[in-house]
Order: structure tokens, then sequence, then C-alpha cells
């Protein structure tokens, strides 16, 4: 199979690249440079050019906070580039997985969204990518859309990579303990999108790594695999807070979310470091984010395909990888018995 993978910059990117061809598919992997996907000549160029059976478009304006300032910049590349992309592979018979976000939702649910969820975005780059959603299944004949939410991986910009170099700086962190999701691992959402191109099972998925935390609990994580010294630093004032959800506290997620990983990583000259949660409120930021993002990968299980990994076992990959880099090379591995 040929797939012709746009955003191949980013995270997603190169984790479709490396699966794609440790899976013996062809991969044309478009860089930004490459393609810019809201020329249309361009894109129908770039696809009469390659012939892919197979378009991934994981390329997004994704800068929440920018988007809100920039709707125009957002319209162009979520919405006009998505409906270039899959005019082009209309055009030659390519199938089109559209990679979405959590996003679509507002985040008041108190229950996982399921693919048939009614979406209420609270911002521009939510909105931008329904509308990109909508495009795909209007000029479509034989598409996926494929919701995912809190990617991260051992390359680009993430929150795994923020957390272990302040960690490194020492000092106190303050994490949000009020915004719940699914840590996704970006290599195990690009086999699962790899393997659903191969079908023809069309429709709306969610794919997210099993298991929900809150970013405070995402961070916990992280240190305690690392090896940190991790203390909370609770001031009066938090902790009236956090007394009505003591999951903020927990070192681990709770049994709903999951079991602590098997295995951690350290280094002799870690320093200790203090973590305090904090709400979203504390930290106010120009978009709204969804307070609960939780994605019910219900599509996913019903259409035979194998739920991904618990996100505790994912992060423990992407770690073991992050050692092997320059940057985190300080990181050991050592695995409990």
């Amino acid at each position: 199979m040929k797939v012709l993978v746009t955003g191949g910059g980013g995270q997603l990117g190169q984790s479709l690249a490396k699966v794609l061809v440790d899976m013996g598919h062809q991969a044309v992997v478009c860089l930004r440079g490459d393609l810019d996907i809201t020329d249309g000549v361009a894109v129908q160029r770039m696809l009469a050019a390659e012939r892919p059976d197979g378009v991934i478009h994981a390329g997004a304006y994704t800068a929440v906070d920018q988007a809100e300032e920039q709707p125009e910049l957002a319209y162009q590349v979520n919405v006009a580039g998505t409906r270039n992309v899959v005019l082009a592979a209309e055009a030659m018979g390519a199938k089109v997985c559209y990679v979405s976000t959590d996003y679509v939702f507002d985040g008041k649910s108190r229950h996982p969204y399921t693919e048939s969820a009614v979406p209420h975005p609270l911002g521009v780059y939510g909105g931008t990518k329904l509308a990109g959603e909508q495009v795909v299944q209007s000029f479509g004949s034989r598409w996926f859309v494929v919701r995912t939410a809190w990617v991260y991986s051992s390359v680009g910009k993430n929150f795994v990579k923020t957390m272990l170099r302040l960690g490194r700086q020492g000092g106190m962190i303050r994490v949000v303990q009020d915004q719940w999701g699914s840590p996704t691992y970006a290599l195990d959402l690009a086999e699962f999108l790899v393997q659903l191109l191969a079908t023809e099972r069309y429709g709306i998925y969610h794919a997210t790594n099993t298991g929900v935390c809150t970013w405070y609990d995402f961070a916990r994580e992280i240190y305690s695999l690392a090896g940190f010294v991790v203390t909370e630093d609770i001031d009066a004032e938090s902790q009236g807070e956090v007394r009505a959800g003591d999951d903020a506290l927990a070192p681990y997620p709770s049994a709903s979310q999951g079991q602590p990983s098997s295995g951690r990583l350290f280094s002799e000259s870690l320093s200790q470091i203090k973590i305090q949660p904090c709400t979203t409120a504390d930290f106010p930021r120009f978009a709204a984010r969804p307070a609960y993002s939780v994605l019910d990968n219900l599509a996913l299980r019903a259409e035979g395909f194998s739920p991904l990994r618990p996100w505790q076992e994912a992060l423990q990959q992407c770690m073991e990888e992050l050692a092997q880099t320059t940057e985190f090379n300080w990181l050991r591995f050592i695995r409990k018995g």
C-alpha cells in the first residue's frame, strides 16, 4: 500500500513514517515545505504524481491559543486545506484518513464521549477541526475520521518532554488537576491508523491509549518512571480545593485509571522536586480547554480492532526511547523484578 502523509514533520507524521516502513508499506511523507495544503493546485499535482492508495491527513493548524487571534489562518489550513486534500484524493480514487481532535467537544460531559456524541467545540481550533471533519464527509466517498487526544512522543514538543526538562531543573512545578483525558502515544496511534487505512471499515473513530487521568496524574507517572524524588507542595488554599477529589494527591492514578508501570527510569543526580496541583482557573489561557475530553473508543472495539494499550505502558516505552537521545541520556532504565 502506498500512503501519502501530510504533516510529516509533526509527532504523528514522524511516527507514521516509521510505522509504514516497518509494516512494509510505501510512505510518501510530506513536510510543510514539500506541500502547502492550502494550495489546491499544488495538492492536486502532488497526488497526481504520487498516485497513493491512501492519504493520512495529519497536517493541521494546532496552535490552540493563536487560533483565536488567527481564525482565518486556522480556517485556511484546517478546513480549506482539508478540502484540497480530499478533492485531490477523490480524483485519484484514494482513501482519506483525517486525524481530528478531542477539542470538537466542550468537555462538559462526565462520561466518555462516543463517536455518536454531538460535537460542541469551545473555540476556533476545535471549530475548524470539526468543519474539517464535515468537509471529509461531504466531499469524500471512502473516508475515515479519527479523533484522538493528548498526543505525545519522543520527538517534537509535548508534555512529557516539558515535564522532564522542568524536573531536571528542580524546584516546584504546578500541574493542572481538573482536566481529564487519555494520554496517547503517537506511535500507537500511528499503528492503528495504518491498520485502519488498509480496511474498508469507513466512518468515525476515537483512538486513544486505554485509561484516564488528569494532567497532574500524568506528570506524577512521568516523574515516577524517571525516579525523581517527588513531594506534594499543597498550600492552605490549594488543599481546600483538592479535598473534594483526592485523586489529585495520589502518587499514581486510581484503580479505575490503571496500575502503576512495571519499571522506572532514574539518574543518581536527579533533584528533588515538588508538585503542586492547581486548577485551570489558576492558569487562564486565551482559548478555553475542555475539562473532560475522555474519548470512548467504541467504534474501534466494535469493528474488531485491538484496543490501544494502557497509557502507562506506552509512556514507559516513550521514555525508554527518550533515554537514548542526547538531551535525555541522563535517564537510565531499570525493570523491577
